[in-house]
């Protein structure tokens, strides 16, 4: 718990370092959520922080950066989306002069000090940092006091096909560490089994997860014979003077329709006839 701590703690400080700039009172009209806003829910909270608002104020001021006449929310939507509801006309706000990499890098660490981001979110918001602002994974985990383990994990999540990620949520997969699992099982295509394993109790805890994952192999296709495949193909043939009989028996993978018996029946006759003319 302590290294977690401490770990929030260093990525408090670099934001701390790094959010540098004058406040002032903005009203609520010149400002507007980051359209690239790591954090895409919100929870029922946002009531609560209304209602204290109201009663105490505006303890910390939110973090902008200026676009034209206007500002964008760099940290602390949560903050303005209950002062909104709160029926707040303006808001004080930092006023940073950032390039859109440091922007949506402090972002992320304000949202990542608030330890509940949603896994998705989290690792999508790292798999964009590495990949449209180039970030390498040694990089990232310095600037979010986390390991470099961590982040490969994490940035598993980011790679698990919306589908998936639908039916997860759906099953009720919520811990960051499960989500990391399922990401392995996804991967080595156990996916449905660790769903029906994780709802029925067997896989709850993130120890149970990686037995899982350890021990679960893919089902391996059942191997079906070819439709076309013919086996105990026998030909006997009895003749006197002009009279001749031949019976052909066969096995096939599938049976055959009344049609292809007529057309194998003619072939037949066809081959007869031809061979004594």
């Amino acid at each position: 718990m302590a290294s977690k701590s401490k770990k929030l703690s260093f990525a408090a400080d670099i934001f701390e370092q790094d959010i540098e700039g004058i406040i002032r009172k903005i009203p609520l009209s010149d400002i507007s959520p980051a359209g690239d806003q790591p954090r895409t829910s919100f929870d029922d909270t946002i009531q609560s922080l209304a209602d204290s608002i109201k009663a105490e104020g505006l303890l910390q001021p939110i973090v902008v950066t200026k676009e034209g006449t206007k500002f964008r929310i760099v940290a602390g939507e949560r903050r303005f989306r209950a002062a909104t509801l709160a029926g707040l006309t303006e808001i004080e706000c930092r006023i940073l002069r950032k390039n859109p990499k440091d922007t949506y890098r402090l972002a992320v660490i304000e949202n990542l000090q608030r330890e509940n981001l949603d896994p998705v979110d989290e690792a999508k918001a790292f798999r964009k940092l590495k990949g449209e602002y180039g970030y390498n994974d040694s990089e990232l985990a310095k600037i979010v006091g986390k390991s470099r383990n961590y982040i490969n994990e994490i940035l598993s999540v980011a790679d698990i096909p919306s589908t998936w990620l639908t039916k997860a949520k759906t099953a009720g997969i919520e811990s960051k560490n499960l989500f990391i699992q399922f990401a392995q099982a996804v991967k080595s295509g156990t996916a449905d089994h660790f769903l029906d394993a994780f709802q029925s109790g067997a896989v709850k805890t993130v120890a149970a997860a990686k037995q899982f994952n350890k021990t679960r192999k893919p089902d391996e296709p059942q191997t079906k014979p070819a439709a076309n495949s013919i086996t105990d193909l026998h030909c006997k043939s009895e003749g006197k003077e002009k009279n001749w009989r031949f019976a052909l028996s066969f096995t096939a993978a599938k049976p055959l329709s009344s049609e292809q018996v007529r057309k194998l029946e003619a072939a037949l006759q066809a081959v007869v006839r031809k061979s004594v003319r």
